[in-house]
């Protein structure tokens, strides 16, 4: 009597850790995979969770983020909207998903031949692009993969904004901050966010613009976006230009000159000024370029 009332207590207890430890784990893994973008890990996890019977705000905004990185920017605001009390973090997605949703409204959806992208941009001129960066996109795919040694989920989401104001509606950044720091471009949310190079006078080295984004996306789904900033921004620079025949990472001749520069006037752009983004460095020497070309030099350095 006594040794089955033990074992029954046993059980019970064993039932009583797990469905308390289960939900905490996967809290965890699911705000790990949020943030390293792994999409797949987040579903498992939150599926998890809803199985466990966990309904909370909390549990709307992970949702939410979790649609916002599958670009399901419009069911990501009805999610994000019932987790309002979870405070200003929920309402700062709840805001981005809906203006991302309206400025996407309409856009067309173009799967890359290899199934690896997924591109999506507004229909008219910007189609004019396409074969082009689908050439880019594979050549990035095969050598930054290799180089990385990580092959990311997929297909990864491109989109293609017709004006420099829209990445700013879409982003974190304020168009301010945008043209200030000259920037076209930004990889967030598990996407690669580009501005598209009509929207410039003179347009801009796109393709390697693109490869560096992509660089950015392969780091933090490889870390769990556990990179410091400075680290990322030298890795993507490094290799912007290995999509290219020669295959090998180069530095345009002009950043060249510009670091040597600032490497002999000891006008290095420090860590702690790279946080939290290279965009929100002071205003640059020159403009209508996208800022990695002035990586490591001071942008008030006059050069």
């Amino acid at each position: 009597m006594m040794k089955h009332l033990r074992l029954s207590l046993l059980v019970v207890l064993m039932l009583t850790t797990s469905s308390h430890a289960t939900p905490s784990g996967d809290w965890a893994k699911l705000e790990r995979a949020l943030s390293g973008w792994r999409v797949s890990e987040a579903e498992g996890a939150l599926k998890r969770l809803v199985a466990a019977g966990v309904t909370s705000p909390r549990l709307d905004f992970a949702r939410g983020r979790l649609q916002i990185l599958r670009g399901e920017y419009a069911e990501a605001v009805r999610s994000l909207e019932k987790a309002r009390s979870v405070g200003p973090l929920a309402l700062h997605f709840e805001e981005l998903a809906r203006a991302t949703a309206q400025e996407t409204r309409g856009y067309v959806t173009r799967p890359t031949a290899d199934g690896h992208f997924v591109i999506v941009h507004e229909p008219g001129a910007d189609e004019l692009l396409l074969p082009y960066l689908e050439h880019v996109l594979a050549r990035s795919w095969t050598s930054l993969t290799e180089r990385l040694n990580f092959v990311p989920e997929g297909p990864i989401r491109i989109e293609i904004y017709p004006r420099v104001d829209v990445l700013g509606a879409v982003s974190p950044l304020t168009v301010d901050e945008i043209r200030t720091s000259g920037t076209i471009a930004l990889c967030k949310y598990n996407r690669l966010m580009v501005t598209s190079p009509r929207d410039m006078v003179y347009g801009y080295p796109w393709a390697d613009t693109v490869a560096h984004e992509f660089v950015h996306l392969l780091i933090t789904q490889q870390t769990y976006n556990q990179v410091p900033i400075w680290l990322h921004e030298g890795l993507a620079k490094y290799l912007e230009t290995a999509w290219r025949d020669s295959g090998r990472p180069t530095l345009e001749r002009r950043s060249e000159d510009r670091l040597a520069k600032a490497v002999a006037e000891r006008e290095l752009i420090t860590f702690e000024e790279m946080s939290p983004s290279m965009a929100k460095l002071p205003k640059l020497p020159f403009t209508c370029r996208p800022w990695p070309v002035f990586l490591m030099a001071r942008p008030d350095s006059g050069r």
